[in-house]
């Protein structure tokens, strides 16, 4: 019980004041999360194009073959030659796509139908 000169204190309402080194460590937090966020959305590489083609020329190099592939895109016409595994190019249907950049057509690399997309 206290002391009859001590006023009585009433009990807190409001809980205790976060500290400091709390509030440090979630502005941390928050500023690494929006940073995270940020490279994700603005550095992303823009997605590859895709073309049909047409095999012009084929080539048996052992257990690759050396595919010359012609494709267009935007009107132009573009020649690539790539080198893929025989058995699968003949167990896929002897199909194959390209993919290209966007902005550097000319860039290319080739894609069964099997294969990721571009």
């Amino acid at each position: 019980m206290p002391a009859r000169n001590q006023p009585l204190r009433p009990a807190p309402l409001a809980p205790a004041r976060p500290r400091p080194m709390f509030l440090i460590g979630l502005a941390v937090v928050i500023a690494l999360t929006g940073w995270i966020i940020w490279r994700r959305t603005q550095h992303d590489p823009p997605p590859d194009g895709m073309a049909s083609t047409t095999v012009v020329r084929t080539e048996a190099k052992g257990d690759q073959t050396a595919l010359t592939l012609r494709y267009r895109v935007d009107g132009r016409d573009y020649t690539a030659t790539h080198e893929v595994r025989t058995t699968s190019y003949v167990a896929q249907g002897k199909v194959a796509w390209i993919c290209f950049k966007l902005d550097e057509p000319g860039s290319s690399r080739v894609r069964l139908p099997l294969d990721s997309l571009c």
